[in-house]
């Protein structure tokens, strides 16, 4: 099946199947010249619906301070972001914590995991951190609560971690 009109993919996403692939190879679609064929195979000959997550990804110049991580959850869960990967939150250790905020009146949580360096003296330098909005926390939950996957130090700097989500089309 073709990719429906309704999901249009701009054309520098379109990626030709390499000769000799024993994937079909493109065909037009209705998105226009170049369009490819789906690989996924739907149910029942439906279009796939998968559930939508939103990330987002910021460089937090540190996160030694409560309210600067109470108001970046706040703004994950008004704006609806499911994950947010952040960069030099120069905090130490390794970990997983709970903020609990509010929005809209109403008492909330994210779920931030960490990976830093040991203590450092002064500001510090490094860490890095997913925080998990609400439909992040569910897509963790599905893909069964895994710990973080936390990359080696470099030059004794914590620099990349990753985390396994799962989503799920929404025929089940």
């Amino acid at each position: 099946p073709t990719i429906p009109e309704e999901h249009p993919i701009s054309e520098e996403l379109r990626l030709p199947v390499p000769p000799g692939s024993h994937h079909p190879a493109p065909s037009p679609s209705p998105t226009g010249p170049g369009g490819c064929k789906s690989l996924l195979r739907p149910r029942n000959n439906r279009p796939r619906d998968f559930t939508v997550l939103h990330g987002y990804s910021q460089n937090v110049c540190g996160m030694k301070y409560d309210l600067k991580m109470e108001r970046l959850a706040q703004a994950v869960l008004k704006n609806n972001i499911d994950f947010c990967c952040l960069q030099e939150t120069w905090l130490s250790g390794d970990y997983r914590r709970q903020i609990e905020t509010s929005h809209l009146d109403t008492p909330s949580n994210c779920l931030f995991f960490h990976h830093g360096q040991p203590a450092q003296e002064g500001r510090g330098s490094g860490g890095v951190g997913i925080l998990l909005g609400s439909g992040g926390r569910t897509a963790w939950k599905r893909a069964g609560s895994p710990e973080p996957i936390r990359g080696e130090l470099i030059e004794g700097v914590a620099r990349c971690m990753g985390l396994e989500i799962h989503a799920v089309d929404n025929y089940g």
